[in-house]
């Protein structure tokens, strides 16, 4: 019974302990009578303690007293206390008169510490760093990795030694902030690392632009090179403020036609961008309220297969002064005629009246804002189709289904008699003996530079003075109004929406 409550106790006490154990044989005589330790092997980690029991049958029959193989890898008192001191093997031996039980205690000495050469370093863009880590202490026997990592690496590339792992070359891609880290075990150390690029000067982008009046272009500052380190805060100006003005964000808003220089700077340097204002940008327009005019034509229009007309406008209303709702725009009564109402339609409803029937889109428009509208009419498809502001936006599928003739009796503004004008301002008609895409109208609502041989008559309205309107296209079709003009100046310019 004695020898069983022993073994007992042994067990239990294994169960307690945090560290690994091994249960003690007991060595003396065979009727019990001896010496035995609470544990054969023990397993612990630097720095740890632990109490090694010994125990001598019968009950006082001696002291038990403690040593240690080598007490540089773990030490014992005089009471069993055991320390582990640094990694390694030993034996723990406890002796009672002629008794001996021993112990194997094994220590572990894990990573707990790594450091780096260099905590800060400087270095320029294309240089290379070598860094170099020392791992601690130095009796390490837990197996471990090393690995090398950058928080940045656009502006950093780290590379491990193939051959020693606590070593690793650094990289400098880019100008900015990294930071390097070494992991050894569960524990790491940071170098952090500035690139420094020398900021040399500023951009703009784009360098030369063009804009509509009333309308923007967005510039764009940046740092030369792009990676400099410097933090710069840009301003902008213009050259005319009359022309265009931007704001501290770089965004130009055309004013009125011409050219100016945008200049940015920032860290001392200096950067200019022209920027060209095209289209009626302030541009004077006519107001053509009971007012027409005839066209008479120096080219040849007569039997066109492809006619697209195109024009600014903004009405001030729908009915004339004359009571009528019809506001004629272009074309020959009974013949080809693009009008805004007429009886049966909306008073603002856009339609195209021919000889050979009307067609009336659902397109209609507000009074007191400008529009660009563009009729494109086409016997090769049999189609017509009706562009506001750039975009199509309805079709007369079919309707197209013979040539166009404006030779005789052709006006701006008039149709049936003088009460069917236009009540508003109008500028750069165009007549083309063409079908114009989408994508040509969309690029020339303000203003169509350049010369082509399909451009019939090209009337831009903004010659401010006098009755005359002439015609840009080069063919000498310049028309004068019934009565006297009246020009206005649009402040910042035509914009459609």
């Amino acid at each position: 019974m004695k020898k069983f409550l022993k073994y007992l106790s042994v067990a239990a006490a294994c169960a307690a302990a945090l560290t690994a154990c091994t249960d003690q044989e007991i060595v003396g005589t065979h009727d019990g009578d001896g010496l035995y330790m609470n544990h054969a092997l023990l397993k612990l980690v630097k720095g740890d303690t632990y109490n090694l029991v010994a125990t001598v049958t019968p009950k006082g029959a001696g002291k038990a007293t403690f040593t240690s193989a080598d007490p540089s890898v773990a030490s014992v008192d005089e009471n069993g206390l055991v320390t582990a001191l640094r990694g390694g093997e030993t034996v723990i031996t406890t002796t009672s008169g002629s008794f001996k039980s021993e112990c194997t205690v094994i220590v572990s000495s894990p990573v707990t510490t790594v450091t780096l050469d260099k905590t800060e370093a400087q270095m320029g863009k294309g240089e290379t760093l070598e860094l170099t880590a020392t791992v601690g202490p130095d009796d390490i026997n837990v197996p471990y990795t090393v690995t090398w990592t950058t928080d940045n690496p656009a502006i950093v590339r780290v590379t491990p030694d193939a051959e020693n792992p606590a070593r690793a070359t650094v990289s400098a891609l880019a100008g900015g902030n990294a930071a390097v880290t070494v992991r050894a075990g569960e524990v790491s150390a940071t170098c952090k690392v500035v690139v420094d690029v020398k900021l040399i000067g500023i951009t703009v982008s784009p360098a030369t632009a063009r804009v509509q009046g009333g309308e923007t272009v967005q510039l764009t500052a940046g740092k030369n090179p792009e990676d400099a380190v410097e933090d710069v805060t840009f301003t902008w100006k213009s050259s005319d403020e009359n022309i265009a003005t931007v704001d501290q964000n770089g965004l130009v808003t055309g004013k009125k036609e011409g050219t100016v220089t945008i200049t940015v700077l920032g860290g001392g340097f200096e950067a200019n961008a022209t920027v060209e204002v095209v289209g009626n940008a302030n541009t004077t327009v006519a107001n053509i309220k009971n007012n027409f005019f005839p066209v008479n034509w120096k080219s040849n229009v007569a039997n066109l297969e492809s006619v697209t007309v195109e024009w600014l406008m903004r009405a001030e209303k729908w009915v004339t002064d004359q009571n009528n709702s019809v506001n004629t725009v272009f074309g020959i009564e009974g013949q080809w005629l693009l009008r805004i109402g007429d009886v049966g339609i909306g008073q603002n409803q856009l339609q195209l009246a021919t000889n050979h029937g009307n067609n009336t889109p659902d397109v209609r428009f507000e009074a007191n804002r400008w529009y660009h509208v563009a009729v494109v009419y086409e016997y090769a498809t049999r189609n017509v189709s009706y562009y506001v502001n750039g975009a199509l936006v309805a079709t007369g599928s079919g309707f197209a289904t013979q040539s166009v003739n404006l030779t005789n009796n052709c006006f701006v503004g008039k149709s049936y008699d003088n009460s069917r004008s236009f009540c508003g301002d109008i500028a750069e008609m165009r007549v083309w003996k063409t079908a114009r895409s989408r994508a040509d109208i969309a690029a020339s609502m303000y203003e169509f530079r350049g010369s082509s041989a399909d451009l019939v008559a090209y009337w831009k309205f903004n010659e401010g003075a006098g009755n005359v309107v002439k015609d840009q296209s080069g063919n000498g079709n310049d028309i004068t109004a019934n009565a006297a003009l009246t020009w206005k100046e649009i402040e910042g310019g035509i914009n459609v929406e």
